[in-house]
């Protein structure tokens, strides 16, 4: 058995399917998982849709109205932050470096101390297609193995896009996991990808 932290775009409150959910769900059954609900930033605190259930669960948590951590089954367990995180998105990029970073370090403290709380030890980082508020968590919270999963081209949302992220962010974790496999073209820029030798 294997510990598991998962950080992920998507909230475990969604009120739509989700496959890293059920990602989750299925690496529980043989493995303990920390699911970590992305925290609210200021401009989603102000102006988020404040009837879903995401946005009352991490509310209530960060009013001190409910707890944090909840077990969802016997090996699993879901942390919110009691915290608001910065806006970063539409700073100049070198500022939102500077903020993103910032914003990182808060939350990894976070997982670390929950983590640790539950007896988790040398465990696998499961990253979600969040390239922003999981983009320095290696460097703070010193997984394993730190593995991206990338489901969608999301840096090509204007949203999304940031000189300083494109080139960079691939080289950051252990290992790549990708669907569908036609992304993978879009990966080749920065990271090596092995040609397989072929037969004497």
């Amino acid at each position: 058995m294997r510990d598991f932290i998962i950080t992920s775009l998507q909230t475990w409150d969604i009120e739509i399917g989700s496959t890293i959910k059920n990602t989750a769900l299925e690496i529980s059954k043989q493995n303990r998982v920390l699911y970590i609900n992305t925290p609210m930033d200021i401009s989603i605190r102000l102006r988020g849709n404040k009837q879903s259930p995401s946005y009352i669960r991490r509310m209530a948590v960060i009013k001190g109205e409910a707890s944090p951590l909840r077990q969802i089954n016997a090996n699993m367990w879901v942390l919110d932050c009691p915290f608001t995180v910065l806006s970063a998105n539409f700073l100049p990029a070198s500022l939102f470096n500077i903020v993103n970073r910032k914003n990182n370090a808060r939350i990894a403290r976070w997982i670390v101390e929950q983590a640790t709380a539950l007896g988790f030890k040398n465990y696998i980082h499961l990253i979600d297609t969040d390239i922003y508020r999981s983009r320095y968590l290696k460097e703070y919270i010193h997984p394993a193995v730190s593995i991206y999963y990338r489901r969608d081209y999301i840096i090509g949302e204007a949203y999304w896009r940031r000189p300083a992220l494109n080139r960079n962010w691939l080289l950051r974790p252990t290992l790549f996991w990708q669907t569908p496999p036609a992304l993978l073209q879009n990966c080749k820029p920065t990271t090596r990808i092995p040609t397989p030798s072929k037969p004497e």
